[in-house]
Parts: C-alpha cells; structure tokens; sequence
C-alpha cells in the first residue's frame, strides 16, 4: 500500500513539473493591489507581446495591475493617452515621430516588435508593373502622413527615381484594396492585413514588387511625463512584455490561436504575417536613427509645421546611465 502511494505521488510530481510553461500561469502572491496601470493596445497582431502577458498572468505576477484598453490603430491609442484615457499607448515609430512635433513630453520606452515586410507595394499583373522602375508615370495610392506614403517615397529614393514621376492618390487605409481592384491606381502602399487580404481575393493575381527590407517597422510602447508609471513598474513591465516575448518566440502556433481567438481574426491571417515579425525589447541607434529620418522626411514634404527635428535622444526614455544603444536590449 506505501509503495502504490509513493508510486502515485511520484507520477503526479512528474505531470506537474513537466508541464510545458506555455500552460503554466505564474503564482500571484496576496500584495496589495497596485494603482491600475492603463496601455491602450492597437488591436493588430504586432502587440501580441501584451494579449500573452495578460492571458498567462504574466502582469501579475510581476506586482503590476495593468488594464489593456482596445484601441484601433497606434494614432487612437497615442490620442487616448494624450487625452489621459490611458497612461500608456502602442504605436508604430511613425505615429510618435508625427506627435512628437507637438507634445515634447512624450517618452518612448521600448520597441516591442519589429517587421520589415510589414509594408507591401502591391500591383495586379495586368498592370504589366514588374519592378519598381515600372511605377513611373503610373498611379500609386496611400495613407497620406503615414508610414505608407514615407515607404513609398523611401523604395523611390533608393532606385534613384524622381518621386514626382509618380502620382500619389490619398485613401483612408479600408479603401486601398478596393482602389486597385478598381483601377483606380496602378499600385497601393499597404500595411498588413490589407496584403493579405488582396492576396486571398486574388491569389494568383497579386504581385509584391521587391522591397523587403527598404523600411523596418516598430511597434512600440509610449507614455508622457504627466501619466509616466514609477521606473519600478516600468521595469516590472518590461521584464513581463521580455517574458510575452519569449513564449511568442517558442511557441509560435499556440501564440497564433490565443492571438486569433483575441483578436477575432482568422488564424491563416496570423499566419501569413508571423514569419515577419521579430518580438523583442530594443532602444537604440536604430530606431534613433529612423526617427531622425521620418523627421526630415516630413518636415522636407511639409506635412508639419516645425522645421527643427525634434531631441529624440532626450524623448528615449533612459532607465539608467547606460548608453542609448544599451538601454533596453533582449533577444
């Protein structure tokens, strides 16, 4: 009888303990309940990071009491944290290079995931548009203001053609799909899902004109002086967002269903773009670098009003002494 009870406590130690940690949902302990930490999170794949940290109980786990506000887009989410709906937003590097110009107390704390192939410069074959040499003298629709029409202009640039050879058309980006279907462009700028979904509508119809690797996109986490948390908690919250990260690295398939089931969206969709995404924590030279660019660009197109380029070694939010290239770096 001891023996069958120690044989079964044994196999129930062994289930236990080698239950793989993506079902593992850390302990809490009975701490008192902190301040609510509010992030508004762009409703898209590239925030997986905190759909995991908070379905695994990540956030808790390491003290915080973090509240995920939906938002639609990295502009709405940086609006809702300017308008103190939140203190903290996702957003894309684009979106804050533009904000920055007018709210100087914006901080940037960490990119959270990068992409570059995010970005598509999508035409139909019947547009006999091969390379991109071809888009001269032919119409190219975007999102004005955007890292869509900054992409455009950069895959331009880098292939030595003159960017008033091609005639820019300006939609909102639900109507870019439609605009190539209608011939109303000859080519769209186009940020994910839209790529694929043309690529579903049309799959043998479709061709990417070759630019991976022309733009990086970062999707990154934001506050401002006024609603910043405690450098205690955004520590806290880096090390959870690290862990997301981890997971969303290890256990790709099982990350695409928890996010698809989140998000409301097909797990092909999720799929399709999954290979692109690069989840880590990053601040550096980099993304430093990239801003200082997208400022130039804007300012050059006369899409702000300034025409100084805003301190953005001062807008990186430092968490010690290190150097900008080492403040946060986690492969």
């Amino acid at each position: 009888m001891v023996r069958a009870a120690m044989a079964c406590v044994g196999i129930v130690l062994v289930v236990i303990f080698s239950r793989p940690f993506w079902y593992a949902k850390p302990s809490v302990d009975s701490a008192p309940v902190k301040p609510v930490i509010r992030i508004a999170v762009s409703q898209t794949p590239l925030t997986s990071a905190f759909f995991v940290a908070e379905d695994k109980g990540i956030f808790r786990a390491k003290g915080l009491n973090v509240e995920l506000v939906p938002c639609r887009g990295g502009v709405k989410c940086v609006d809702m944290l300017l308008e103190n709906k939140a203190d903290l937003a996702t957003a894309s590097e684009t979106v804050f290079m533009f904000r920055s110009f007018q709210h100087a107390n914006l901080k940037l704390i960490t990119s959270f995931v990068e992409s570059s192939n995010d970005l598509k410069l999508l035409t139909l074959k019947d547009q006999k548009i091969n390379t991109v040499d071809d888009l001269v003298g032919t119409k190219v629709g975007v999102i004005k203001g955007s890292s869509s029409e900054f992409f455009l202009d950069s895959l331009l640039i880098l292939n030595g053609l003159d960017s008033g050879g091609v005639e820019k058309l300006f939609y909102s980006p639900s109507q870019l799909v439609s605009a190539l279907l209608n011939q109303e462009v000859n080519a769209i700028s186009v940020w994910e899902p839209f790529g694929y979904e043309l690529n579903t509508m049309l799959p043998e119809q479709v061709l990417q004109l070759q630019s991976e690797g022309v733009y990086n996109l970062s999707f990154n986490l934001i506050t401002q002086q006024e609603s910043m948390p405690s450098q205690t908690d955004i520590s806290a919250l880096l090390d959870a967002l690290e862990q997301a990260n981890l997971l969303l690295v290890s256990h790709p398939k099982r990350s695409q269903t928890l996010v698809s089931e989140y998000l409301n969206v097909p797990f092909n969709q999720l799929s399709w773009s999954w290979p692109d995404y690069l989840f880590r924590l990053s601040l550096g030279n980099a993304l430093l670098s990239n801003l200082q660019t997208q400022a130039r660009w804007a300012i050059d197109q006369g899409l702000v009003e300034q025409h100084e380029i805003p301190d953005y070694r001062a807008m990186l939010l430092r968490l010690s002494a290190d150097p900008i290239s080492a403040i946060v770096e986690a492969q």
